[in-house]
């Protein structure tokens, strides 16, 4: 069963490793340059080789430098997240400290009536 919230796309693209990533690409390219050779011959597919190895490569990295982007405003997030909970928590003390008339009289200039 799918967890709900669940994103295929946001798990491939950034939960799962980018080394795990480059594997399965380099699996797929690979037997499509198998298929390749055994249609075309080894001749015909030969100067394909490199370029689309380097092409696996550079989309490895450029993976990896997304997925490290990713957990970095993530990290941003979080933190801006819990500095908010902190606020939040420190007015909600603040306000059990005092007597319900000063608090009244401290909303009064926010309320209409």
């Amino acid at each position: 069963m799918i967890p709900p919230g669940f994103n295929l796309w946001t798990w491939l693209f950034y939960s799962l490793p980018w080394q795990a990533q480059a594997v399965g690409a380099l699996a797929v390219v690979l037997g499509l340059l198998a298929l390749a050779v055994k249609v075309f011959g080894w001749q015909r597919v030969k100067p394909f080789v490199l370029p689309v190895l380097a092409l696996v490569g550079a989309g490895a990295l450029l993976t990896r430098e997304r997925q490290k982007g990713y957990q970095e405003r993530e990290d941003i997030q979080n933190k801006a997240q819990d500095a908010a909970i902190d606020d939040f928590n420190k007015v909600k003390a603040d306000v059990a400290k005092k007597p319900i008339s000063e608090v009244d009289k401290d909303n009064e200039k926010w309320l209409r009536r």
